[in-house]
């Protein structure tokens, strides 16, 4: 996955993922994206920092093919 800046189009940084991304969602603050891949495991990114900040690991089955996050950002 790669971030880039929205208003000069610049790459700010780039996730090596071990699997492919299946789905991805970011907190209304836009402090934090969630990202799900297709070994059913999720991992959070701090989009300040560029930085995967907690990786949960293998929490499905299955593909997680969506995501949502509440308007309080109790995921």
């Amino acid at each position: 996955m790669k971030q880039y800046r929205v208003d000069d189009r610049q790459l700010v940084t780039e996730y090596p993922f071990n699997w492919a991304i299946d789905s991805t969602v970011t907190t209304f603050d836009s402090k934090y994206a969630f990202v799900g891949l297709v070994n059913g495991s999720l991992c959070q990114i701090c989009i300040d920092s560029q930085a995967v900040i907690r990786d949960y690991g293998q929490i499905g089955l299955g593909s997680i093919t969506s995501m949502a996050v509440t308007r309080d950002n109790n995921f």
